[in-house]
């Protein structure tokens, strides 16, 4: 469940304010972002009516509390998991805190001067989860993960656990303020010697996983990069092969017309040799029939003018009779009315 980043008013909300406020009172920009109750109230619990019965623990109001905890401001998960264990993880880095909150005034200097030293990150792993297993009797553990610089933080404790290492119930504290800086937050928070027993003693350091915020972030806007390149070598393929298609289409466009110019032309060659060819044969034709004309008339001129009959009876007794004008053997004597026959009466 993601955290609620709310601006806490006076309600009675945060542990006590002495040990909240240490890490942040030199830090302005990060306070303006942690609003600081100044007295702690324990949020109502729904329990049971019989004594046996463990007491529940209302979600909305766990999420409201966890988000006061000391950074909270930096911190982006709180989760019950099967109702009684308690989830809380802090921005694995700056970048993820600032992706989760734009409009943030906190700058990464802020945030890496906040967590930068070793006291600091060791407060709120001892601190932070017997604060919520004191305010919330039905919680059986507490998990809390803080990454810091190339390191993941890590504490797992179950009430057990945080009970028999005190020696006494964490949750006896309950509301009183007092007993809860004199029993818990002077002895174990703010006693160097002991914070650091109970660090070594619950707190597990280990290598940040190379896949945090920044490097997801980064991997992320690489990623984004190479698809804008890769759609925008895309778009050029498609652009080129566009273009090319075009080429190739009024290329063959100009093919077709070529070769249609060209069948054109050599219908029209055949067209006009066909037309010579006809007309020289015309030509020829009538160049023989006039000579075959001329090649009769002076063979008829020939007979003409080789056979000849002095009188009709001549004529008939030859067998020519009558005798048309232009062949062979007429002549006008022959022909006494002019008519072109000769030896017609």
């Amino acid at each position: 469940m993601k955290k609620m980043l709310v601006v806490m008013i006076a309600c009675g909300m945060l542990a006590a304010c002495s040990d909240t406020t240490e890490n942040s009172t030199s830090k302005e920009d990060v306070k303006q972002e942690e609003s600081k109750p100044q007295k702690e109230s324990k949020p109502k619990e729904t329990t049971a009516k019989t004594a046996k019965e463990t007491p529940t623990v209302d979600e909305k109001q766990f999420n409201m509390y966890a988000g006061s905890l000391t950074g909270g401001t930096f911190i982006t998960t709180t989760e019950l998991k099967d109702g009684n264990k308690a989830i809380v993880k802090y921005a694995d880095s700056f970048a993820a805190y600032k992706k989760e909150n734009p409009n943030s005034k906190v700058t990464e200097d802020s945030y890496k001067n906040y967590f930068g030293t070793g006291e600091a990150i060791q407060k709120i792993m001892v601190g932070e989860p017997a604060r919520l297993l004191k305010q919330f009797e039905g919680l059986e553990s507490v998990s809390l993960t803080l990454p810091f610089e190339g390191k993941v933080y890590t504490t797992d404790i179950t009430r057990e656990e945080l009970n028999k290492y005190l020696g006494f119930k964490i949750e006896s504290l309950g509301e009183d303020s007092a007993k809860w800086r004199s029993k818990f937050s002077d002895g174990y928070i703010y006693n160097e010697g002991k914070r650091q027993e109970m660090y070594n003693k619950f707190v597990k350091e280990g290598t940040a996983s190379v896949d945090n915020a920044e490097e997801t972030a980064k991997k992320e806007e690489d990623q984004k990069k190479a698809e804008e390149q890769k759609q925008a070598e895309l778009k050029k393929q498609e652009a080129q092969a566009k273009a090319a298609e075009e080429k190739r289409k009024q290329e063959e466009a100009n093919r077709i017309a070529e070769e249609k110019r060209v069948a054109e032309q050599k219908q029209k060659e055949q067209e006009a040799l066909q037309a010579k060819q006809q007309a020289e044969a015309e030509q020829a034709r009538k160049e023989a029939e006039e000579k075959a004309q001329a090649e009769a008339q002076a063979q008829q001129q020939r007979q003409s003018q080789s056979v000849s009959y002095g009188n009709c009876t001549e004529a008939r007794e030859a067998g020519a009779a009558p005798i048309y004008k232009g062949q062979p053997g007429y002549a006008k004597h022959l022909d006494r009315d002019g008519d072109g026959i000769g030896c017609d009466k």
